[in-house]
């Protein structure tokens, strides 16, 4: 739980203002936990209309997937990770999970190859572990190298160009 520092000194916030900044925060926090779930929720209502062409319904105007998400302002390949969002992990997250959206798109690859106990552990240390620490999981379950475990022996020079930024390798 979050906790306000107290104030150095004289109390110079009026009870007000105390009252709506832990108001403030209740409510981001809250509207935290319902991020996740809310990827869900849309990955299945994309799903819905893609599955059942509904989209076809909207207009002449629109007669793809793609001219709906045009439509709605949501780009393809946002649309589509939200989709397989759901798809793959609906059914594993719990309500109160809170799992950032790029983690959960880093999994997306590798989350039809491993089975339905790795899938939950790994949704687990999405939720839980530091982001390099998942990172190098993911590196792992792909078979790489974890950064955390690499000895970095082999090493590339690069040159950069300050006026245009292009770098090419040494």
């Amino acid at each position: 739980m979050v906790r306000l520092r107290a104030g150095k000194g004289k109390d110079t916030m009026g009870a007000n203002v105390i009252a709506k900044t832990h108001k403030l925060t209740s409510e981001i926090i809250q509207l935290i936990g319902q991020i996740t779930h809310n990827y869900i929720a849309l990955g299945r209502a994309l799903c819905t209309m893609r599955d059942g062409k509904y989209y076809r319904q909207l207009g002449d105007h629109v007669e793809t997937m793609d001219d709906f998400l045009v439509e709605i302002r949501l780009s393809r390949s946002t649309a589509y990770n939200l989709m397989a969002i759901h798809e793959r992990f609906g059914g594993y997250i719990t309500p109160e999970m809170q799992i950032d959206y790029t983690r959960l798109v880093r999994a997306l690859p590798i989350a039809e190859k491993i089975g339905t106990e790795r899938v939950i552990k790994l949704l687990s240390e999405a939720e839980l572990l530091p982001t390099q620490a998942y990172y190098d999981q993911i590196r792992e379950l792909k078979g790489k190298i974890a950064t955390d475990v690499c000895d970095h022996s082999r090493k590339s020079a690069y040159e950069k160009c300050d006026l245009c930024g292009k770098g090419w390798k040494l």
